[in-house]
């Protein structure tokens, strides 16, 4: 059958054509295996042209050099590159189809009398359904009018707001991070760690343009009535790799917040892996002002602060001990995260309890289309991943599991040292994600990791960490929305040792944290956005208590009691673009911490050592209040733009911290205090 079909104009509905319209147009180009996708984005914002096509043709390499060249000697020359026909249909549009070919003047073979079999004119019809069946997906969506709010209130005010959620197309998950803008007035926004976004422009027409690093750049023809909703999905923007090119990145230039550093999952991939495992605390210690402790460990200082002055969160439950194996393994399973943020400098006000600094873990979502199942082995874990919707587009659930077998390559050793050692550790992190309609949402996520290591059957520690938290979203409308979460957290930690029966003993050590929060995000317009709320938090620690282990030990017991305490506080921060070149944030957080009885305190004698034999006084307190701390924290941060790509900045912070680590090493150890 001939690769081409000829078909009448009164049979199709086209428009005839006249070349002589488009006479006017010179092109001039200069293309090497360029993309065709790329090509029409060129053409179309040169000239007054539009292609109509399938997106499955967006990667087909196009080769032409031209100068003031016609258009049709421009189509012709792209036909020759890549195969496809071009049909030019009135002045400005261009149709593309691939096998079948699109003329506009009759054969002078086609009333010769020629026997057409039945077969022939079936074929006929049903390439003719087939391209009237064709849906350009991509083109339709972009170029498709999208009505916001209610025509009957377009007269009421100058303003509307458009909000909604950007999210990644084969997944469902959010898209951080990513800009909003619209070119005349030149507006923008960004969407927030939801990947939620809330944009007030002026009623009437407009062309939002959406991009985020590795997606493709996509567009949506609104028409503004008033306040409305509009969500969007891009697609992942897979690059044809050319030469390798090595450069620097001015990171965080546009940005008012000063010493913070970003990682999504694609940073985290690119990083070696260490023993198979991605760890995101070792991508940490390659920022600047960040250092580790030692070697072994995960600990790390920013900036001279210690290792207790920084804020660990995951899914905004604070973590107290982040590594496995005495710091071979992070506590973060990298399958399961979606990004994470460590704040060096400028900590806005809803960040609060510690002095250094914060590093804000976020898990992802899970796949919200299909359900899937991936998994991993390395020389010492073993690890699997499960995702999938619970009711698709709208909720899902997310699970990662990691355990280590090194205790039974341990085991296997011909060193009967190591043939008695113990090191193993396994951990579970699930999240749950629902929908429950469109101004309401519900998170719920869980964390726990148990290890235990022993060397040569001298003392065994095994400490957890345990997590449960639950979150409520709720949007008011456009530019209000609120998230209401409440969490619990342990750490304990054991230390047995028996090697000596008369003196073997045993160590506790536990802590647990009750905290609920209520976080409000307004976006009175573009330039202005403001976040409030408070939280609170219950403190119940065991310092220590040893006891003997076993009927032979001559150990005698020793309590420290219980230590228990609230910490309260309340916060808001503007942040607000002043003019394009100048934007401020100023941020007001007031805590608080009572130390909370029973509980003891003893006086000692001057200028003696603090022991038993030298106290003077002993003072006992109920169940009430013992003591308070607390103050104002202020929150400064100015962004001064000087041109393209060169900014000035200057944070001014106060912080305040009321639980902190007492260690006798210098490497973090699980027994620390």
């Amino acid at each position: 059958m001939r690769k081409f079909l000829l078909i009448q104009f009164f049979l199709l509905g086209f428009v005839k054509v006249s070349f002589a319209q488009t006479g006017t147009i010179q092109i001039s180009c200069d293309y090497t295996n360029t993309q065709f996708d790329s090509v029409v984005k060129d053409i179309e914002e040169r000239y007054r042209l539009k292609f109509f096509y399938s997106s499955e043709w967006d990667l087909l390499p196009v080769s032409a050099t031209l100068n003031n060249a016609s258009i049709e000697f421009f189509l012709q020359a792209v036909t020759e590159s890549t195969g496809l026909h071009f049909f030019l249909k009135g002045e400005e549009s261009i149709v593309v189809t691939k096998e079948l070919e699109i003329r506009n003047k009759l054969s002078k073979y086609f009333f010769e009398s020629t026997a057409v079999s039945t077969d022939t004119i079936s074929s006929f019809y049903s390439i003719l359904d087939q391209l009237r069946n064709t849906s350009y997906t991509k083109e339709s969506i972009e170029n498709r009018l999208h009505e916001i709010g209610n025509i009957s209130l377009r007269y009421r005010g100058n303003e509307g707001t458009i909000a909604g959620y950007l999210r990644e197309a084969t997944t469902g998950e959010p898209i951080i991070g990513a800009s909003i803008s619209i070119r005349e007035p030149v507006i923008g926004v960004v969407t927030d760690q939801f990947g939620y976004y809330s944009f007030t422009l002026p009623k009437g027409r407009h062309e939002l343009h959406f991009n985020s690093i590795g997606m493709k750049t996509t567009r949506r023809q609104v028409m503004l009535y008033s306040d409305g909703n509009l969500d969007v999905e891009m697609i992942e923007d897979i690059v044809a790799l050319k030469e390798v090119v090595v450069s620097g990145e001015r990171e965080n230039v546009d940005n008012i917040q000063t010493g913070v550093a970003r990682l999504n999952i694609q940073n985290i991939k690119q990083i070696p892996t260490v023993l198979g495992e991605a760890d995101i605390m070792k991508i940490a210690l390659t920022l600047p002002g960040v250092q580790s402790v030692g070697e072994g460990t995960t600990g790390f200082n920013v900036r001279g602060g210690g290792t207790d002055q920084n804020l660990i969160l995951i899914n905004d439950v604070p973590i107290y001990n982040t590594n496995h194996l005495f710091g071979f393994f992070s506590a973060f399973n990298a399958d399961v995260i979606s990004s994470a943020n460590l704040y060096k400098s400028g900590i806005q006000a809803h960040y609060g309890g510690r002095i250094s600094s914060v590093f804000d873990v976020a898990l992802r979502d899970g796949n919200k289309k299909e359900f899937s199942v991936k998994g991993g082995i390395s020389p010492v874990t073993a690890k699997v991943t499960i995702e999938g919707p619970i009711k698709k587009d709208t909720s899902s659930f997310i699970v990662g599991i990691r355990s280590t077998y090194s205790d039974w390559i341990l085991g296997v050793l011909d060193d009967p040292d190591l043939r008695n050692s113990t090191a193993s550790f396994s951990d579970v992190i699930a999240k749950v994600t629902l929908q429950v309609d469109s101004k309401n949402s519900l998170v719920f996520s869980g964390y726990h990791s148990r290890d235990s290591f022993k060397l040569n059957s001298d003392s065994l520690y095994r400490y957890s960490n345990s997590s449960l938290a639950a979150q409520w979203r709720h949007s008011f409308n456009n530019k209000i929305y609120n998230v209401t979460s409440a969490s619990f957290v342990n750490y304990s930690y054991e230390l047995t040792t028996n090697y000596n029966l008369v003196n073997a003993f045993e160590l506790d050590y536990h802590v647990n944290q009750t905290s609920v929060k209520t976080d409000f995000n307004y976006f009175p317009n573009t330039r202005n956005s403001i976040r409030f709320g408070m939280s609170t938090s219950w403190y119940n620690l065991t310092p220590g208590k040893k006891s003997p282990l076993g009927p032979n030990s001559l150990v005698e017991t020793l309590d420290l009691g219980k230590e228990n305490g609230v910490e309260t506080a309340l916060y808001v921060g503007n942040e607000y673009e002043i003019s394009p070149v100048l934007s401020v944030y100023g941020g007001l957080r007031l805590s608080y911490f009572n130390s909370l009885g029973p509980g003891k305190e003893y006086s000692f004698l001057s200028d003696q050592p603090k022991e038993v034999e030298f106290i003077t006084d002993t003072i006992s307190f109920g169940s009430g209040l013992r003591k308070s701390y607390g103050g104002p924290e202020i929150r400064l941060s100015t962004r001064y733009k000087l041109a393209q790509g060169l900014s000035v900045k200057l944070s001014y912070e106060r912080m305040r911290q009321y639980v902190h680590m007492l260690s006798n090493t210098t490497a973090i150890s699980p027994t620390d205090t």
